[in-house]
């Protein structure tokens, strides 16, 4: 579990925030995140589900409300309760084109900023009314860091290995090269691929990277937000570009550990504008080659989606995906469309 993502949601318990959005695919994730922060205070806590109706949020067990199935008769019973409590939502976009639906969820989030406790919504998509995104205050689950990724990778080999016996033969640089190879996933997909490399041979070794580099790039093409893309290109098949060349070369050991540890900067972009068919791509391609790291395309084309803030946070979900993958070298495709 994070615990900066525990203690930001706290943060927002403490600010008596009556609505908060979380558009995540990791909803098991968010709602752990929630449960432990609810912990930590005196608030009661529910869920509701469309499959399941009402029911305790700490106490897994516990049977539902009766008759609290539909959206509209979960809210008018927390309306008519009018307790100070943490109510999660799960997948409740889809259910507010009913005019009922959405007045009472309305109504509660009054209600909660006028007593106290707190309306949350967890989605995989930001399909919100207007209304609601307006009195809503976002918070997002980031996807994890190098320490929560090695802890992930630490419990997923000892549940299988409790499973069926498990052999690791892997050294420490290894290890830490793989968890590298493992950064701009989410905690779902970390578990699949560690399974997955598991499952073959019963062993956790060095061999295992090839099937972890070719899954991540599936799986991160698979978002629709970036893709890994082959650089055949070299700088020494590009004519002319020569202060471009010189440029990159300048700057190609400040990837170092002696420049890091030295203290230099990384190159932060360059921008190639010139007329289609001037060779924009091919230089792309063979910056990647020369740098020797891989090659991420992000088209912004692509970001773009009809719901009023969704093309924002799907630009900020692709550039911290970026992120957590550095190294990389980051292609904006047809970034005059932004």
């Amino acid at each position: 579990m994070s615990t900066t993502d525990v203690s930001q949601f706290g943060r927002l318990l403490n600010g008596r925030h009556p609505c908060v959005m979380i558009v995540t695919p990791e909803e098991a994730h968010a709602l752990g995140v929630i449960r432990e922060a609810v912990m930590r205070t005196s608030l009661f806590c529910r869920t509701w589900k469309i499959s399941g109706g009402l029911r305790d949020g700490l106490v897994t067990d516990q049977p539902p409300i009766p008759d609290t199935d539909h959206p509209a008769a979960a809210l008018y019973y927390l309306l008519r309760l009018n307790e100070i409590s943490v109510d999660i939502f799960l997948d409740l976009a889809c259910h507010l084109s009913d005019a009922r639906t959405l007045r009472l969820l309305r109504d509660l989030i009054e209600q909660r900023s006028k007593r106290g406790g707190q309306v949350v919504l967890i989605d995989h998509s930001d399909n919100y009314p207007d209304i609601i995104r307006r009195e809503a205050t976002p918070f997002e689950i980031r996807l994890p860091d190098d320490d929560e990724i090695s802890r992930l990778v630490r419990s997923t080999l000892r549940r299988l290995n409790s499973d069926k016996p498990i052999t690791a033969e892997i050294t420490a640089d290894e290890f830490q090269l793989i968890l590298r190879h493992l950064s701009g996933l989410t905690r779902g997909q970390i578990e699949r691929i560690i399974t997955e490399t598991i499952a073959d041979d019963a062993k956790f070794d060095i061999s295992d990277l090839s099937i972890i580099a070719q899954r991540k790039r599936q799986m991160i093409s698979a978002s629709g937000l970036l893709e890994f893309v082959g650089a055949p290109a070299t700088l020494e098949e590009i004519g002319g570009m020569d202060r471009l060349k010189a440029w990159l070369g300048k700057r190609e050991n400040v990837f170092s550990k002696q420049a890091r540890a030295f203290g230099l900067p990384a190159p932060r972009g360059i921008l190639l504008l010139g007329v289609q068919g001037a060779g924009k791509s091919y230089c792309a391609k063979a910056i990647a080659t020369a740098w020797k790291r891989p090659l991420v395309r992000m088209d912004v084309g692509a970001l773009y989606d009809r719901y009023i803030g969704e093309s924002e946070r799907r630009l900020r979900d692709a550039l911290h995906q970026s992120e957590r993958m550095a190294p990389v070298v980051l292609w904006i495709d047809e970034i005059e469309k932004a």
